[in-house]
């Protein structure tokens, strides 16, 4: 966690104009490092609520960054996939750190 929080806060002070919040980029992270992840594991992981993890993914969907999946076991749930922009922007992030 505290690698994402440097990430994070690396992120932030060089592309203030993109607007992320630490919870987005930290959501990003994990799925762009660990793949497909559901609400309830994201919500695990960060420590909040899953109505905060559905917040941060619904902003970060509506920027492309990430998208979400039908589950392959399960078509009840949805998985939160990074997209091929939100892969490249964590990469972006990596060679910051």
């Amino acid at each position: 966690m505290a690698d994402l929080a440097s990430a994070a806060l690396a992120w932030t002070l060089s592309c203030p104009s993109y607007e992320l919040t630490t919870r987005q980029i930290a959501l990003l992270a994990i799925v762009c490092d660990s793949g497909m992840q559901h609400v309830r594991d994201l919500a695990g992981t960060l420590r909040v609520s899953k109505p905060v993890v559905t917040r941060a993914a619904n902003t970060l969907e509506t920027l492309k960054l990430v998208e979400r999946v039908k589950h392959p076991d399960d078509k009840r749930f949805c998985l939160i996939a990074a997209t091929g922009a939100g892969a490249e922007l964590r990469a972006r992030m990596r060679k910051l750190r």
